[in-house]
């Protein structure tokens, strides 16, 4: 959600991302030989990437190379692949110790699990959210029949996608961007 949320954020810019279901190394790797020429097409480029094992975050980072990166809610969904929740914030954290000292990490702060990982980046961090103290905070969030409403830095914003969670999602995409 958090990937097509900031494709659509940055349309103007013309980006190009993974596909769904996209995210993991046979998967990466094919979609950018089947886009390189659109790759060095001086436009931004958002991968998704997921992890069923430790060491396969960094395995992508190797070959893509962030400099921008993005860590939604961490639980206990892949707990039975990864053996903890401890384990799974390792996985997890790859992606954000990748990242170089000019680059940027956006953190889901509702997420203990995602702030976490925070002490382990070598750039700048931000953390969004629904507290106060994060560097984005929605507030005053409300879900209607046409979605969510809420506001952030005293601006307005109605996005069509019902369930509360999506709010840290829509903060990250609108953060990064």
């Amino acid at each position: 959600t958090t990937k097509e949320l900031l494709k659509h954020v940055l349309q103007d810019l013309s980006p190009i991302a993974t596909p769904a279901h996209v995210n993991t190394e046979m998967g990466v790797a094919q979609w950018l030989l089947q886009n390189e020429k659109w790759l060095h097409a001086n436009k931004p480029v958002i991968v998704e990437m997921g992890a069923y094992a430790k060491g396969e975050i960094a395995l992508l980072c190797s070959v893509v190379k962030p400099t921008i990166g993005v860590v939604t809610a961490l639980g206990s969904d892949h707990v039975a692949l990864f053996g903890s929740e401890e384990a799974i914030i390792d996985a997890n954290a790859e992606l954000i110790e990748a990242l170089p000292a000019n680059g940027h990490a956006f953190l889901n702060g509702d997420s203990e699990a995602t702030r976490s990982i925070e002490p382990r980046a070598h750039c700048p961090t931000a953390l969004v959210g629904t507290h106060e103290g994060m560097h984005a905070v929605a507030l005053d969030i409300e879900e209607h029949p046409d979605g969510l409403h809420f506001r952030m830095d005293n601006k307005a914003y109605s996005v069509p996608l019902h369930g509360r969670h999506h709010v840290t999602n829509i903060l990250l995409a609108i953060a990064v961007a």
